[in-house]
């Protein structure tokens, strides 16, 4: 056993920078602040405020209270509306049934805000979406049905 900086045994010293990882991992495990939820699947894009005009285009819709969400196939877009000052971000989920892509766009700006997310889905495939409020990342509601569109 040789000796580390502090005079005690390397073993020991090793040992304690161990235990100390271990402690640290365990309480970032426990920490509710650390964990985080996650929006509905794989991929998770924040919606910007740069949306396609509507001219020439065919937006797919869904709706609840508070949230409204369209879907073209041009360029593969998704627009998300938050219509409601309720505090959560309204969202569309969304799942390529040809693939095993899913995802969300979020819009987190904001009561009467519109924000868009551009995807690239592969040619005619067929995309569900759905219309829906979280709560820091938290799902509160969802539209029922899915609607369909094609990219």
């Amino acid at each position: 056993m040789g000796k580390d900086l502090s005079g005690g045994p390397t073993v020991r010293f090793a040992g304690k920078v161990l235990l100390t990882s271990g402690v640290a991992a365990s309480l970032m495990m426990l920490s509710p602040s650390i964990a985080s939820a996650a929006y509905y699947g794989s991929e998770t894009n924040y919606a910007t405020t740069a949306v396609p005009g509507d001219v020439d285009q065919h937006w797919e819709g869904s709706e609840i209270s508070g949230a409204s969400v369209y879907f073209t196939a041009l360029g593969d877009w998704f627009k998300v509306y938050d219509t409601k000052k309720d505090g959560y971000s309204a969202v569309v989920e969304w799942r390529d049934l040809d693939s095993s892509r899913t995802g969300a766009c979020v819009n987190k700006m904001g009561a009467d805000s519109r924000g868009g997310c551009n995807k690239n889905f592969t040619e005619g495939h067929e995309i569900r979406f759905r219309a829906a409020l979280y709560n820091n990342g938290n799902l509160v509601r969802a539209a029922s049905a899915w609607s369909r569109g094609f990219a």
